[in-house]
């Protein structure tokens, strides 16, 4: 009896600092982008990750040249993910994420992107 309940207790105690821990414990650092935009003005800087936007940022400018700065979240985000970078839904660049760095990637608009055009089979008689 003596047995059965100083388990309990342990379990009860082990139980409590696991959830104690779990609420304590900081988020993950987010994934830090920064840089140039060459090429191109615009007023948003949009982040897809599988074509679901995971971060948005309004454009800024220094000395006249426009720059940006966007933090993606991590969570749930396996390291090295590829990221496309768009310029108002121009494609403009692609980074990785990966937690808690600060990356610089200038942008490069294109003023038209390109356009991949279906393979024609080619049929020699």
């Amino acid at each position: 009896m003596k047995n059965k309940r100083l388990i309990i207790i342990g379990l009860l105690v082990f139980v409590l600092f696991t959830q104690i821990a779990a609420t304590i414990l900081p988020p993950q650092l987010p994934s830090s982008f920064y840089g140039w935009i060459v090429g191109g003005t615009g007023s948003t800087v949009t982040v897809r990750i599988d074509g679901v936007v995971v971060a948005q940022s309004n454009i800024s400018y220094y000395n006249g040249e426009p720059v940006y700065l966007v933090n993606v979240r991590t969570e749930g985000v396996p390291a090295g993910t590829m990221a496309i970078f768009y310029v108002d839904r121009r494609i403009a660049g692609i980074g990785y994420i990966y937690s808690g760095t600060s990356v610089r990637l200038d942008l490069a608009v294109k003023s038209i992107n390109p356009v991949i055009l279906p393979i024609t089979p080619i049929i020699i008689k």
